[in-house]
């Protein structure tokens, strides 16, 4: 194979049979908590099956630039400073996910329960309302128009999770 100015693929036809490409995307997932404690945000590089998204245990080599993740949105009694991301710096994925606690919000404390938006911004400009100043990410290959959006979640604090799924009262 060449172009126009005369460059070629070495080997093209080997490296295409055993070089596999996959539709993806990255995903926050929507968390709810305490106020009065840390909140873990899931974060994964998932592909497309042929039927739905999945998690891609194959990637252990994207890094994600933390501090692109911006926070904006913020309701109810949580106001910007009150939590924050960590780690801000740049992470590894394993097995398609963000290893040990991976994205973590500080627990914003008492008193101060709401929602902010979480997105992390995969393009070249960044933007949203941190404390600490925001960064454009490293993936490039998610900043492409076929992706329609940077990833988002939602994080609330102040709702708590019932142990019970059903309970009534016998007389």
């Amino acid at each position: 194979m060449a172009d126009t100015d005369g460059s070629t693929f070495i080997n093209a036809t080997n490296e295409t049979g055993t070089t596999r490409i996959r539709y993806g995307q990255l995903r926050m997932s929507n968390v709810y908590g305490s106020e009065l404690m840390s909140l873990p945000v899931p974060l994964e590089a998932r592909y497309w099956n042929g039927t739905f998204y999945v998690t891609n245990t194959l990637d252990s080599c994207t890094t994600l630039n933390l501090s692109s993740i911006a926070m904006s949105g913020f309701t109810g009694n949580l106001a910007a400073c009150e939590t924050q991301i960590s780690p801000t710096t740049a992470q590894t994925l394993s097995n398609g996910k963000l290893s040990g606690n991976g994205l973590v919000l500080s627990k914003p404390g008492q008193g101060n329960s709401g929602s902010v938006q979480l997105t992390m911004n995969v393009g070249s400009t960044a933007s949203g309302s941190t404390c600490v100043s925001s960064a454009s990410s490293t993936a490039t290959a998610a900043n492409r128009p076929w992706f329609g959006s940077n990833p988002t979640a939602k994080a609330t604090f102040g709702m708590y999770k019932s142990p019970l799924i059903y309970l009534r009262e016998n007389y």
